[in-house]
């Protein structure tokens, strides 16, 4: 499994030749430039903050961590960097900037793949080191700290002093381009506007975990729960843990079929047998001196003893008892909580609950269970073309087939299922 990431955007620039304007918050066709970054990088990685020194009020409302890198001076994208080495909560930082917002798809991947053991991995689009796409191992934090603190400005003159690894993004160059004037900015808006809704034009599309976790993103948890019977849980998820209602086993019983015996009778040539304790039918009376009791397995020891003789390790004749092998005090009793003591968690709140499970939960007594309610899947086709089955096609027509495979999937996955029909080709009817 590829190693988390986490990634710090870079806002906290001068931006001179925008007029000295906070670059991030630059309209960029319908958003601020910084949230096309955030679109591009979110999805890719664990952790994302916002590095700036100004307008944090504003980049709060994006929803990500906003780390002020004011106190460490203006001293361009080190004083970013090194502020995001002391927030990451992963060992491997991405740094990006705020106004290069077509980010390419894959680029925590492929520098993670370059960086192998050393400090850095930075990307040259094969005409120049781009110094503020990389990714950094949190180690480097102090090295940078004593760079900037003997004057060092310059992030590619930190990076000489670290084990770096380029990687070559030549095929990616046209995505790590930057917005520092007016003139590029009208440039990528008239780009982004271009390709809107262009099939036929090649940009940066989803990999299946990105558009996963767009889709986790846009829904909250379920904080809905019920009341199931035990039968009705199978597959549910738990809500809240299930606890032992009393000790297992309850009382102390015998782990063998044998003999339960006063180890204190050791020196006796034989015992009398005074009764039986079988599993629900206990021997009800104190075991006193020179006597045994036949146990079965599970059976609860009586009163007195404290030990079971294996029935291999003894004679019975009639009413007499004579013990070939004794036990050590203890031996073959399984003690009472042994297994769990009252109010031990079995199952964990968040668990599936298996068919095993219910044998479990049932051991407990418990005939209810809490469990969060199913999420709620509504789903659909799209097309014109697409006719319900028994519908007869007409030129052009085909059936929907789709959404049958659909139905199989989530019914596999216990959710409850909303079955919205065929939706034509027309964006206000998904609205």
């Amino acid at each position: 499994m590829p190693a988390p990431v986490s990634a710090m955007i870079l806002a906290g620039g001068q931006a001179a030749r925008m007029g000295g304007q906070d670059k991030g918050l630059i309209a960029l066709g319908d958003r601020p430039m910084v949230e096309h970054v955030i679109r591009a990088i979110a999805p890719q990685v664990e952790h994302l903050a916002i590095s700036a020194n100004r307008n944090h009020a504003r980049y709060a409302k994006f929803g990500y961590p906003i780390i002020d890198d004011e106190s460490i001076g203006h001293q361009g994208p080190l004083a970013g960097i090194a502020a995001g080495l002391g927030w990451s909560p992963t060992e491997h930082l991405l740094i990006v900037p705020c106004d290069t917002p077509l980010l390419p798809s894959d680029l925590p991947a492929r520098l993670l793949a370059a960086l192998g053991e050393g400090d850095l991995a930075v990307v040259h689009d094969g005409e120049r080191l781009q110094a503020t796409h990389a990714l950094v191992r949190r180690r480097c934090l102090p090295s940078l700290q004593r760079f900037m603190a003997g004057g060092g400005r310059k992030v590619d003159q930190w990076y000489a002093e670290l084990d770096q690894h380029v990687i070559d993004c030549s095929d990616q160059r046209a995505l790590f381009i930057n917005v520092n004037t007016p003139m590029e900015r009208d440039s990528m808006e008239q780009q982004l506007n271009s390709t809107a809704g262009d099939c036929g034009h090649d940009v940066p599309s989803l990999s299946v975990e990105q558009a996963l976790r767009h889709m986790l993103d846009a829904v909250s948890p379920i904080t809905g729960y019920r009341q199931l019977a035990l039968r009705s849980a199978l597959g549910q998820i738990l809500a809240k843990p299930i606890t032992a209602s009393a000790a297992v086993p309850a009382n102390d019983n015998s782990a063998m079929d044998g003999y339960a015996v006063r180890t204190a009778d050791a020196a006796l040539p034989a015992l009398k047998l005074i009764g039986s304790a079988f599993a629900g039918h206990p021997f009800t009376s104190t075991l006193g001196a020179g006597e045994c009791v036949r146990i079965m397995t599970g059976g609860v020891i009586p009163t007195g003893a404290d030990a079971v003789v294996m029935q291999e390790r003894a004679t019975h004749e009639n009413e007499t008892v004579v013990i070939n092998q004794w036990p050590a005090p203890g031996e073959n009793i399984r003690r009472a909580g042994e297994d769990l003591q009252a109010g031990d968690i079995i199952l964990p709140a968040g668990r599936r609950i298996t068919a095993a499970d219910l044998g479990l939960i049932a051991s407990t007594g418990q005939a209810e269970v809490t469990t969060w309610r199913p999420l709620r899947v509504a789903f659909f086709s799209t097309g014109d073309e697409l006719r319900s089955l028994g519908e007869v096609l007409t030129a052009g027509q085909i059936y929907d087939s789709n959404r049958y495979t659909l139905y199989g999937m989530l019914t596999n996955l216990q959710v409850e299922i909303i079955d919205r029909g065929v939706v034509k080709d027309d964006e206000t009817a998904l609205t």
